[in-house]
């Protein structure tokens, strides 16, 4: 049977895979068990029946008299009452008011999860922070461990990934990790599901902010440009914009954003390097992480007013829409999911992060 077979991968993967392998398997099962249940929903609701028979005496049918038929046979055939609820079904149906929302005023946050790093990873300084397709969350550890932290999506940890060079950023794409080092002047690639690197390349320059564009990659150069690499670290394009003290990036609809934290200033350019509008506010104090959500509704993190603030698309409007004073000082990095639309929270002076629904 279809089960017992999936019993014996669970331990065949055990057995020979790695941390990481496991987690990915572990995902490829459960799709194949969510079909399973789909099929015995169908089946529930299509093909079972409540067949009832029913026998109805003739009026008529009386001592001594003989009658063509004492009564007739009926059969009522019904969908059987049966109701099977799957979690994700049930999970699915917390939906949040405004999902289809795309104003700044009708943005709605609300916490999801709260968590501290397992004190088995011993001391750790979170420089930024990015989740996988699978919904793992992977966090720079720039501290005397060099390292990429690997976590579920409740906080548990999954593995870390060493790495030759202090860390500042990272982005996950194709089952590749491209992780950038301020201090080494370094780009690197790692293969997520063996975590061997796949090649380093020296860039010249003291970099840090990475985002995705499409299938390439941006990489900040400190107070030089922005380069352009495809998926093999091979320089395919720059973005002439001298920028000093953007530690983040993101990228949406041809469009490069990035804080100046020194200046309170938030830019959004082309990727012609040409500026599109920028950004001020009191309220947004050194402003640091960045992200994009759905709608090209920008995420900002302000790490000295501690505070979340999200600014419109055109960069005319914003709302401070979280205050993190009581729970998370100096928030330094976010990542904001597309497709689950959580938005990740992290600071490199704590050992805490949040994670937030958005819609």
């Amino acid at each position: 049977m279809k089960i017992d077979a999936i019993k014996n991968n669970i331990d065949i993967i055990k057995d020979h895979a790695s941390e990481i392998q496991i987690f990915l398997s572990i995902q490829d099962i459960q799709k194949e068990i969510k079909e399973e249940g789909t099929q015995i929903v169908t089946i529930g609701q299509n093909e079972l029946q409540d067949i009832e028979l029913l026998f109805i005496p003739t009026l008529s049918c009386t001592s001594g008299i003989i009658i063509q038929s004492f009564g007739e046979l009926k059969t009522n055939i019904n969908p059987a009452d049966i109701n099977v609820v799957r979690q994700e079904d049930s999970e699915a149906q917390l939906s949040m008011r405004g999902a289809n929302k795309k104003h700044i005023d009708q943005i709605s946050i609300t916490k999801k999860l709260g968590f501290t790093l397992p004190t088995i990873l011993g001391e750790a300084k979170v420089e930024y922070c990015c989740t996988t397709d699978e919904g793992l969350f992977l966090l720079t550890d720039g501290g005397e461990k060099s390292r990429i932290i690997v976590l579920e999506s409740d906080g548990a940890l999954v593995c870390e990934i060493p790495l030759q060079h202090i860390p500042h950023d990272v982005i996950y794409f194709n089952k590749t990790l491209y992780v950038s080092s301020f201090s080494s002047k370094t780009l690197t690639s790692i293969d997520f599901e063996s975590t061997e690197v796949k090649q380093i390349i020296k860039t010249g320059h003291n970099c840090d902010a990475l985002a995705l564009a499409g299938d390439k990659i941006l990489l900040h150069l400190h107070n030089v440009e922005y380069k352009i690499y495809d998926q093999n670290l091979v320089e395919v394009g720059k973005i002439p914009i001298r920028m000093e003290f953007a530690p983040s990036l993101s990228y949406c609809d041809e469009k490069i954003y990035f804080a100046q934290w020194k200046d309170n200033t938030v830019y959004c350019h082309n990727m012609a390097g040409i500026m599109i509008w920028k950004f001020q506010n009191e309220d947004l104090r050194a402003p640091s992480g960045i992200a994009i959500d759905n709608y090209g509704n920008v995420f900002v993190s302000g790490a000295f007013s501690k505070n979340i603030t999200v600014i419109s698309p055109n960069g005319e409007h914003s709302r401070n829409i979280l205050h993190l004073a009581d729970v998370l000082d100096y928030p330094t990095a976010i990542h904001y999911n597309k497709s689950l639309m959580q938005l990740m929270v992290s600071s490199n002076t704590s050992k805490h992060i949040l994670v937030f629904y958005v819609s």
